[in-house]
């Protein structure tokens, strides 16, 4: 699973930055507190401006793999759920049919 996640993540970017820091996670709670409301994904509200739920997953993409693997666990943690959330995020905005909002 999380070699799956780590090539969609990957593969958003050319090239990894080599000495890059991990991401900085507050882009990501900009997007969630933007699109959740009361327990629901604004999926429509997410669709009409994605460009940080994007910027964030590129960031993500663009983090070298050496930082990931020797930062804390709580930091590797962070990271792996929050790429997780936000690959998913994407997904489903992305091949949504239905227009109600979704139960996260």
């Amino acid at each position: 699973m999380h070699r799956w996640i780590a090539l969609v993540i990957l593969s958003a970017a050319a090239t990894p930055l080599r000495g890059q820091a991990l991401p900085d996670h507050s882009t990501f709670d900009r997007v969630l507190k933007q699109v959740r409301h009361g327990g629901l994904v604004d999926y429509a509200g997410l669709e009409a401006d994605r460009s940080g739920l994007d910027a964030y997953v590129d960031e993500l993409g663009r983090t070298d793999p050496e930082a990931i693997s020797t930062g804390s666990r709580d930091a590797q943690l962070a990271f792996w759920i929050n790429a997780y959330n936000a690959c998913a995020l994407r997904l489903v905005g992305s091949t949504r049919t239905t227009r109600a909002p979704c139960v996260w």
